[in-house]
């Protein structure tokens, strides 16, 4: 077997079924945004990497890539029947969630942007869409602890007290929010779920605030910037800074 025999099996083999199925598979049952929020991990960099490998190999000996035609081109079918079959087998959980999210983001995308006033809180509990993204959110999280995912409760109650607190339903709000820093001691601790813990402390700081209680405002402020200073979040620092400032000044 000479060098050009091995280089095009890699490709068709290595990079075009194996490399393909993987991210296909990936991207189908996890979806990008999960994939934004958690990380790649290392499924997808072992794939990426089987593609790098090929590339240097092309440049390094100045092989000819295996496909010069849309007929060589039939491994990407494999991809695509692998990312067909896992968005098919996607858990519901996770449908539900990315689903709520979608709405919740459209809403605020159209109708809030900045800090939201009395009235937009307001319009906000009688809106149709966050009632079924409040709907969607609940069912993740009641089949994310049946199965035991509470990684995904954890993310899933930050993202429902985003919405309660959104709609000024200060109680709710606090009681979602205050859940990821309760499951933390049993959560991986990567960066994604310390800027979730620490952007629920940055809520419930708000919260305190707005009701009234300052030492419990601060308290929860300075947690949330001890962990964005953990991670180098830049503008969650700014933001809790700010927030400490004006209730220096409060």
């Amino acid at each position: 077997m000479n060098e050009q025999t091995a280089f095009n099996l890699y490709w068709i083999v290595i990079v075009g079924v194996l490399a393909q199925s993987v991210l296909a598979w990936e991207w189908g049952s996890k979806g990008l945004d999960y994939l934004r929020k958690h990380g790649l991990g290392p499924k997808i960099w072992f794939a990426f990497g089987l593609f790098a490998v090929g590339g240097i190999w092309e440049r390094v000996s100045a092989l000819e890539f295996p496909y010069k035609t849309l007929k060589d081109c039939w491994p990407v079918l494999i991809g695509l029947a692998c990312f067909l079959i896992a968005r098919a087998r996607r858990p519901k959980r996770l449908n539900s969630f990315l689903k709520a999210k979608q709405l919740y983001e459209d809403y605020m995308r159209n109708n809030v942007r900045t800090e939201p006033t009395d009235q937009a809180r307001r319009e906000a509990r009688t809106d149709a869409s966050l009632a079924r993204a409040e709907s969607l959110y609940r069912d993740a999280i009641e089949s994310s602890r049946q199965q035991g995912e509470i990684y995904d409760v954890a993310v899933a109650s930050f993202q429902l007290g985003m919405l309660l607190d959104l709609q000024g339903r200060d109680e709710e709000a606090s009681e979602a929010f205050q859940t990821a820093p309760e499951l933390a001691p049993r959560l991986r601790r990567d960066v994604n779920m310390i800027g979730t813990i620490s952007g629920c402390f940055y809520r419930l700081g708000l919260i305190s605030k707005r009701k009234g209680d300052l030492s419990g405002a601060r308290s929860f402020l300075e947690k949330s910037l001890a962990l964005d200073e953990e991670i180098n979040d830049i503008p969650g620092q700014r933001l809790c800074r700010e927030a400490l400032d004006a209730l220096a000044r409060s």
